[in-house]
């Protein structure tokens, strides 16, 4: 075999190699896991409350970060006047082919939601997911933004331009969340589950479903950041006095 054959399949492999673990790198984890715990100071209902994100399991400061599921959960308890949350973000998740920083930053917010967000809640005393991401991008992105430094131009269509014009007070924020969204779109994808930023959920909640396994649906959870995004009501494809989904 050639000199040049072993270097062109070399680069072939560290290609391919590449291609495998797309997303984000450990850096940019920790750059948004840094914004996250700064923004929770922010928006934190008073200094009782603590969060901890991918606490260590023993000295394996990587564990979590390592783990291949592709995966994110909130878990909290109340101790001695003191209210813990902590946020798990899996390396599998971390490391999706579509994952940027702010699309992380998204996912941590709704995760922090389930302690912070508030009414309605579930039966097992978390909020809704429906509640969780709609406070992600009504109280905790935008928070998260002032910490976590833009890297590139946000890249917008036509659609998400007038649609920010139009219904948002904050133009900058509106684009950037939106950017956001898209990885969650593509995770959505990855469970077959499509949505789209221009179109809306067509059913519409008569009763206010608070069991702990429930989802709304994926195009009603889209709808339900953009919502809060641009700080309006909740839409009622899950939430019984919601208004319709803004386009």
């Amino acid at each position: 075999m050639s000199i040049l054959m072993k270097y062109l399949i070399m680069i072939l492999l560290i290609c391919t190699i590449s291609n495998s673990y797309a997303g984000l790198n450990y850096q940019e984890y920790l750059g948004v896991k840094i914004a996250l715990e700064k923004a929770f100071l922010d928006i934190r209902p008073d200094d009782t409350h603590t969060l901890e994100i991918n606490k260590p399991v023993g000295e394996d400061q990587f564990y979590w970060f390592n783990l291949d599921m592709v995966h994110a959960s909130y878990s909290g308890y109340e101790a001695d006047g003191k209210n813990f949350h902590h946020v798990f973000l899996f390396g599998g998740f971390i490391r999706l082919q579509e994952m940027t920083k702010d699309g992380l930053a998204l996912t941590g917010c709704h995760e922090i939601g389930h302690g912070l967000g508030g009414f309605p809640k579930k039966t097992s005393g978390s909020s809704t997911e429906g509640q969780s991401d709609y406070f992600s991008t009504k109280d905790c992105l935008e928070v998260v933004f002032k910490y976590l430094p833009l890297d590139k131009e946000i890249p917008s269509d036509d659609y998400e331009i007038k649609f920010c014009q139009k219904y948002s007070a904050n133009f900058n924020y509106c684009l950037r969340a939106f950017n956001a969204l898209k990885s969650d779109i593509y995770f959505f994808e990855t469970l077959g589950d499509y949505t789209r930023v221009d179109s809306y959920a067509l059913e519409v909640a008569v009763d206010l479903n608070t069991d702990p396994s429930f989802y709304p649906s994926a195009q009603c959870r889209i709808d339900t950041m953009i919502h809060g995004i641009i700080d309006i009501e909740r839409p009622i494809c899950w939430f019984p006095k919601g208004i319709e989904r803004k386009l």
